[in-house]
């Protein structure tokens, strides 16, 4: 049974390995390899347990089909769990950022005489000062600013250890996927403190544009969405939109600590 597993995660790991291939080879000549190819065997792999060999064939289907960024976006939540697809992404980065770097070695013309220079990789993230100021870049992900907030400079509350960066990055890549996050982590490891810092950042440190509600046994669905209550006229009632209901009606974020 050992032998039998070991033959199947080997087998896995080599159909990943030519998905990934064929996604390389895709993504520098689109239009050539998608029309020379039957690519109907990858398609049936959308289906396969392995999770980065189902991932490669995901980003050769999109390409190998020329699908939009809202169809790809279809694409991957039906084969993919939003965290799956933050871990994939980042595998993704470093892959076509390495590809990157030797298609420039191969195109060189003079490869007899490499410079130290060109065999150094080069950074791609461009800097601070040439960013538009409704950007800003956190941890190399560029996250949109709060529309009219002034740039002021953001306190240093967080110490940069490799943990802490680590973790802003997932959470930027997660904010930048449109969707509700959740952190999970024992009391005092710094989940406040990475959403607090990540929203000063993006010009909402304070409320309305950060809502924080501290939940219990006394918060109930109106405390979130919203009731009705009485005015001073008799008989008349008027909608009180809930913090929950206020948040996204206006785009703004709300932080519900437990």
């Amino acid at each position: 049974k050992k032998s039998s597993s070991q033959g199947r995660a080997l087998e896995d790991e080599r159909c990943a390995d030519v998905c990934k291939t064929c996604f390389l080879l895709l993504r520098s000549c689109t239009d050539t390899f998608s029309s020379r190819w039957d690519w109907g065997v990858v398609l049936a792999l959308l289906g396969n347990q392995h999770l980065e060999t189902r991932w490669w064939a995901a980003q050769c289907t999109s390409l190998a089909l020329h699908l939009t960024e809202a169809q790809k976006v279809v694409l991957l939540n039906q084969h993919f769990t939003p965290q799956q697809q933050i871990q994939m992404m980042l595998q993704t980065d470093c892959l076509t950022d390495v590809s990157r770097e030797q298609t420039k070695l191969m195109r060189s013309s003079d490869s007899s005489g490499l410079s130290d220079e060109l065999l150094t990789p080069k950074p791609t993230a461009v800097s601070a000062d040439e960013l538009s100021q409704s950007v800003v870049s956190i941890c190399g992900i560029l996250l949109p600013t709060r529309p009219g907030c002034e740039e002021k400079e953001v306190p240093q509350t967080l110490v940069p250890v490799p943990s802490t960066l680590r973790n802003l990055h997932c959470l930027a890549m997660a904010v930048l996927s449109q969707k509700a996050v959740l952190l999970e982590g024992p009391v005092g490891c710094g989940k406040t403190a990475l959403v607090e810092h990540l929203a000063a950042l993006t010009g909402r440190s304070s409320a309305p544009y950060l809502l924080k509600v501290q939940l219990g046994d006394q918060t109930d669905s109106k405390a979130l969405l919203g009731t009705y209550r009485c005015t001073d006229v008799p008989g008349e009632f008027v909608w009180q939109p809930g913090v929950l209901t206020q948040a996204v009606a206006r785009g703004n974020w709300i932080l519900l600590e437990d």
